[in-house]
């Protein structure tokens, strides 16, 4: 009998060892060597298993968000090499955030301690990353800190996940055809809705504004606040779903009555990106859009000779918008100034999504080679091999993955490679253009983020987010006056585009004679029949009448 207990005990043993066994190395899938991150300055700062079945799900859709509204302070007590932090919202002892005046207060308290020590002033705009599973879990983390702030899974997990998006407020998710749009602050659903359309792409959502924000004409007492969700369908249009309504009136069919869609020629298989005062999308025709977020109005469009697989980039501070396209095209226009634009040829289709960070724009072609080109020209400045996409770029160096699954070091100004870094074992990698730290991981949820050794604050490359800092100082110090002050971050109205204008990615005229404008990116015309027809520009509009047969080859059909 004692045998038996002792080999039962035995067995028990072994079993229990394999399991940590198994568990730590499926802990260590996808987790980059510290040592390895090291020796080319790297490190990773926190990882995190996403809560989700890493058996029977994995990560479909994330959106990171760099608030433009909200930020954090930490004050630096530095002597010498050594440093001590003191932030907002640390914990007081009764679990509250101690608030941007005691923090300076302790700090001040520290140096005084000190003695030769000096203050530096930290602050950083909120980062918050949302993750989809392809079973409907939503989860929410903070960027900086990997701290999750709420998990919930939506719809039904047999429905085809869409995409998610959030901004400082909430959360939208897209799966099958219902949407939902949940509250960051404690993911509680507030409204759950059947989409008007079979959605192609994931949606964005615009902070909440108000009419006076844009200095628009109409409902000027700025009582109109809204937040604008935009959802790319593949029924040749953009639906829109005014969110503001559907919390004011609480109506069963608020959110899903709003009539406004904006056509689009193709379907809408890319997410949306928002700028300052517009909003772009491609569709799979090859053609961007850019309508006006106050108007809700298609101002311009640009038609390519090729398709589209990828989203539109943005970089606030220069308001431009880049694409690029299978034509081997680059092509690059201001959100507020229509006639500044150009076009670059790459001489390789384009399918990853091209990136724009300060004065630089980036794209990957399908022959596995990185392009640096001057934002302001398009003019090509070096070419790297072997490169198969970029997940992001700090202040002088880029992160990229080579071909076979490496991640490769580049120096910015002369795209040299530097060092390279194993990670086989990360399957999961996706684009950061907000900031320079890389999420990285595993399609079954493990999740971590990396960043050069040096840079404990986050290198922000949106100028409108780093404009939160600014923004929340102002506030802070004008806290005890009851007088309202004018946001100097807000985006300015867009100027009204000529519709008799040759600028390529002009508003469309409304007349009947657009098809034999020389312009190569000519708008469509309005009118029917034989506009646009008869054109032999090959970047032609087609009309929305319908198209003749003529002289366009790239004239889409009927």
């Amino acid at each position: 009998m004692r045998k038996l207990f002792i080999v039962a005990l035995f067995l028990v043993a072994q079993i229990l060892v394999a399991t940590s066994a198994a568990n730590a190395q499926f802990a260590r899938k996808g987790l980059i060597d510290r040592n390895a991150a090291r020796n080319v300055g790297l490190e990773r700062t926190w990882h995190l298993q996403v809560p989700m079945n890493p058996y029977a799900s994995e990560i479909k859709d994330v959106y990171v968000h760099v608030s433009t509204q909200q930020a954090r302070w930490v004050y630096e007590v530095q002597q010498g090499p050594k440093s001590w932090f003191f932030a907002d919202d640390q914990l007081d002892r009764f679990g509250r955030p101690i608030g941007k005046k005691a923090a300076e207060i302790l700090a001040a308290n520290k140096k005084a301690e000190l003695g030769d020590a000096e203050i530096v002033e930290h602050g950083v705009p909120t980062v918050r990353i949302a993750l989809l599973t392809n079973r409907g879990d939503v989860t929410l983390v903070d960027g900086e800190t990997g701290a999750v702030l709420w998990t919930k899974t939506v719809g039904n997990p047999r429905h085809a996940a869409v995409g998610v998006c959030t901004n400082d407020e909430l959360t939208v998710v897209l799966t099958g055809l219902r949407m939902y749009v949940i509250r960051n602050s404690d993911g509680h659903v507030i409204t759950e809705k059947i989409t008007k359309g079979v959605a192609g792409a994931s949606p964005v959502i615009t902070e909440r504004r108000t009419a006076l924000t844009f200095n628009y004409e109409a409902n000027r007492d700025g009582e109109n606040s809204y937040s604008m969700i935009y959802v790319p369908t593949i029924e040749n249009r953009m639906d829109l779903y005014d969110l503001d309504k559907e919390i004011k009136t609480g109506g069963p069919d608020a959110l899903a009555s709003y009539p406004k869609g904006l056509p689009g020629f193709g379907r809408g298989l890319m997410q949306p990106t928002l700028g300052s005062t517009s909003v772009a999308w491609p569709t799979d025709q090859g053609i961007v859009y850019v309508a006006n977020l106050v108007t809700n109005n298609v101002d311009r469009q640009l038609r390519t000779l090729g398709t589209i697989t990828s989203p539109v980039a943005y970089i606030p501070g220069v308001r431009r918008f880049l694409t690029a396209s299978s034509d081997g095209y680059v092509y690059c226009f201001r959100e507020d100034d229509p006639d500044d634009m150009w076009r670059s040829s790459i001489g390789e289709p384009i399918y990853r999504e091209p990136i724009l960070v300060d004065g630089n724009a980036y794209v990957v072609t399908r022959g596995h080679k990185l392009h640096q080109l001057d934002l302001s020209t398009g003019a090509e400045k070096w070419i790297v091999p072997n490169v198969e996409r970029v997940i992001s770029i700090s202040d002088n160096r880029i992160y990229c993955v080579q071909v076979g699954g490496n991640l490769m070091v580049l120096d910015e100004n002369q795209g040299t490679p530097l060092r390279t870094v194993p990670m086989q074992s990360v399957d999961f990698t996706f684009l950061n253009t907000m900031t320079d730290r890389m999420y990285i991981g595993t399609k079954d949820g493990l999740l971590q983020c990396v960043r050069e050794l040096n840079q404990t604050f986050p290198v922000v490359h949106t100028k409108a987010s780093e404009s939160a800092v600014a923004d929340a100082a102002a506030a802070d110090a004008n806290a005890a006056d009851d007088q309202p002050k004018e946001n100097p971050f807000a985006p300015k109205p867009a100027p009204m585009p000529n519709a008799g204008n040759a600028n390529p990615f002009g508003k469309p005229a409304n007349n009947n004679n657009g098809g034999g404008n020389a312009n190569p990116f000519g708008p469509p015309a309005n009118g029917g029949g034989n506009a646009g027809g008869n054109n032999a520009n090959p970047f032609g509009q087609p009309a929305n009448g319908g198209a003749k047969p003529g002289a366009n080859p790239f004239a889409p059909p009927k």
